[in-house]
């Protein structure tokens, strides 16, 4: 504790004080019987009381120990113990001040750290040791006292102190055992709730394992996918026109009439004019390079124009000031709204798309809406129309984010895009 910083151990020190301080007064009362036998014929009531006043403390605190401070209510009981052997000393009665000696010793190095310990220890015994000094070379500095004519008194008096110290002891070793087996217990719980944990965290990393494979699958068939694509672009798109090509080429090489041959270098040029076109609509879907000049909204924003050209589908696109952000993400993104505007555009049979992209705790949310005809969820897992959607759950969660949907068989279609804004 801070403001108890000597203390070893806040909790079992307060309660083994509170438990066992009606002991500790209770030990005083056969000294306090011893000392007034011995001082029976003192005139001087200072030296009478004394040992009482220490022993109303111990009387007091036990009656306030709930109320009062740990640290107060522990130097309330140290300075008693200390200055009781010292008196006891003082008044010859020495197997009285070894016992007192033993017990403040006992109480002082519980509850204070080493060397807190040391430093009061060495002033009790300095005093003792003062005491000592002065009862052997000083005669009057020793009170007369009658200890030598009450022997029978005196050891019934401390057969009672033996007794109350033994129940005493008693109650501390009680009071550590249940100490001891409430940590046990809650150690045991703490080892029961650990296994649990690591149970726990080893599903949880089986589990997630297990994702990362399938996002790997998926990954690797949205390559494939994407070779097949641009594959199948080159065989159908670009093939014949560069066959074409080749035969206007060959007639116009072997064509002498002027005028036809004017005419076929004009197909020509149209030919070689649509593979032109065609070959920078293949590399655009293989790296849409407007998104890595100009970002994603751009990128977006010139797509949807030339789609809402035509009358029967009109996409509503809104967003906030987003800067640039991870070209990673943003290709991510790109392709994801991409794929989702044609696969309406194929099978949705919707006339609205609503787009809209905004910040939220530093994410960037896409919300897609379309109001076409939707699909049931357990019908298209796993064919190819629904490959779609599983590419940009992968893709998304590979930049640590999420892609989730809601449809409906004539319900439309939403779904939500999420990922870090950096």
């Amino acid at each position: 504790m801070k403001n108890i910083s000597l203390l070893k151990n806040r909790r079992i020190i307060e309660t083994i004080i509170d438990h066992n301080v009606v002991f500790i007064a209770l030990l005083t009362l056969p000294t306090n019987y011893v000392v007034y036998l011995s001082l029976a014929s003192s005139n001087n009531i200072w030296v009478k009381i004394a040992i009482p006043l220490l022993s109303a403390v111990f009387f007091i605190v036990s009656f306030i120990k709930k109320k009062l401070p740990l640290q107060f209510k522990i130097w309330l009981l140290s300075i008693p113990f200390m200055l009781i052997p010292i008196i006891l000393l003082f008044f010859k009665l020495v197997d009285l001040s070894v016992f007192w000696f033993t017990v403040s010793t006992t109480f002082l190095l519980y509850v204070f750290d080493k060397k807190k310990f040391v430093y009061l220890i060495s002033i009790s015994v300095s005093i003792l040791l003062i005491v000592a000094i002065l009862t052997l070379t000083d005669d009057k500095f020793i009170p007369k006292t009658g200890i030598l004519s009450c022997y029978k008194q005196c050891m019934i008096a401390r057969f009672v102190s033996y007794i109350i110290i033994g129940v005493l002891i008693h109650h501390v070793f009680i009071d550590f055992m249940r100490e001891i087996n409430r940590n046990i217990s809650t150690l045991e719980k703490q080892a029961t709730n650990l296994q649990e944990m690591n149970k726990a965290l080893l599903n949880e990393i089986a589990e997630k394992k297990k994702i990362q494979s399938k996002a790997l699958g998926d990954i690797i068939l949205a390559e494939e996918k994407e070779r097949k694509r641009i594959a199948a672009d080159l065989h159908d798109g670009l093939g014949p026109v560069m066959s074409s090509i080749n035969l206007y080429y060959q007639a116009y090489i072997d064509e002498k009439n002027p005028e036809k041959k004017k005419e076929i270098e004009g197909r020509l040029k149209k030919i070689i004019g649509n593979a032109i076109s065609d070959v920078s609509k293949i590399s655009h879907n293989i790296s849409p390079l407007i998104v890595e000049n100009n970002g994603l909204i751009v990128a977006l924003e010139n797509f949807i124009d030339q789609l809402n050209i035509h009358k029967n589908l009109k996409i509503n696109f809104s967003y906030e000031n987003i800067f640039r952000f991870d070209i990673k993400k943003e290709l991510s993104l790109y392709r994801a709204v991409t794929e989702l505007i044609n696969n309406t555009i194929k099978y949705a049979q919707a006339n609205i798309i609503h787009i809209n992209i905004s910040i939220q705790n530093k994410q960037i949310h896409i919300d897609y809406t379309d109001n076409g005809i939707g699909f049931d969820k357990l019908k298209i897992t796993g064919i190819k129309n629904g490959l779609g959607l599983q590419n940009i759950t992968s893709r998304l969660a590979s930049l640590e984010g999420s892609f989730s949907y809601n449809t409906t068989e004539n319900g439309g279609f939403h779904a939500t895009m999420i990922l870090p804004y950096s």
